[in-house]
């Protein structure tokens, strides 16, 4: 191959690698667009939980198109599938004229990253298996209060042997992990290999911030990071957990849901 023959094919893989990079960012545009779209379907009310759970900053004096802009331009990593994660979170129903659009986005998104091969109909079925997982793991955690006799203090192992106990009753004792070793280290429970479920009992504000680089790594390595807080005694206030919320958003941590129960 001539030096020139080998310049122009240098140029046509350069070109196609622009190419593949400018529609990534196209179909990550139109991902947000989409997302933002059905924010603004939501009701004032609504808008202010998802600023409160994701760690927008925000007023409540404010209007509901200054929330949208706060959430637009609050440097926060918008996409379609964690706004459809807050529709189930508050029990709304994407609106009809996004829900066939959005979910066939995210459902070829999940696709890609997989493999390429399967059909797009098996994809959908994968994907909204997935979400129905997501939501029922979701609504366990919300509801689950431990077993506390009266004259005992609850340990972190009788609230992982109880959290266990209920989770296999639900997922089965073969989808739920106890203990398990992953690159990371050690996680409490690890649910079909993808949901990983931290917990703790809480003595102290400072554990938060010790929890920091654990929560981090369980992250990048989970498709979803519970972190499920036993403040029996009133540890946390609602200022310690925000702050946590901050910093695992200045940290891109996307995929982490917290819930504290007293």
């Amino acid at each position: 191959m001539s030096f020139f023959d080998k310049l122009k094919d240098a140029s046509k893989k350069a070109g196609a690698k622009i190419q593949e990079e400018a529609k990534k960012q196209t179909d990550k545009m139109k991902d947000r667009r989409n997302a933002m779209k059905m924010l603004k379907t939501l009701k004032k009310s609504d808008l202010i939980k998802f600023c409160d759970e994701y760690g927008v900053d925000f007023e409540k004096s404010m209007t509901k198109n200054e929330l949208i802009d706060q959430i637009n331009f609050g440097g926060l990593s918008i996409n379609t599938e964690l706004v459809m994660d807050f529709f189930d979170s508050i029990k709304r129903k994407i609106p009809r004229q996004f829900s066939r659009s959005v979910v066939e986005d995210v459902e070829i998104e999940h696709e890609i990253t997989r493999t390429e091969t399967i059909r797009t109909e098996k994809v959908k079925t994968k994907i909204k298996r997935t979400t129905r997982t997501i939501t029922k793991l979701r609504s366990h955690l919300e509801q689950f209060k431990p077993i506390v006799t009266r004259k005992k203090v609850l340990k972190e192992r009788e609230l992982e042997a109880q959290m266990v106990q209920s989770l296999s009753a639900i997922f089965g004792p073969d989808k739920v992990n106890y203990q398990e070793r992953a690159r990371s280290g050690r996680v409490d429970i690890v649910v079909y290999d993808k949901y990983a479920i931290e917990l703790k009992v809480i003595n102290s504000p400072s554990q938060l911030t010790s929890m920091v680089g654990q929560v981090m790594k369980y992250s990048k390595e989970y498709d979803k990071v519970f972190l499920w807080m036993y403040d029996i005694k009133s540890q946390l206030k609602t200022k310690d957990v925000n702050d946590f919320k901050k910093m695992m958003k200045q940290a891109s941590v996307a995929n982490l849901e917290i819930f504290q129960k007293r």
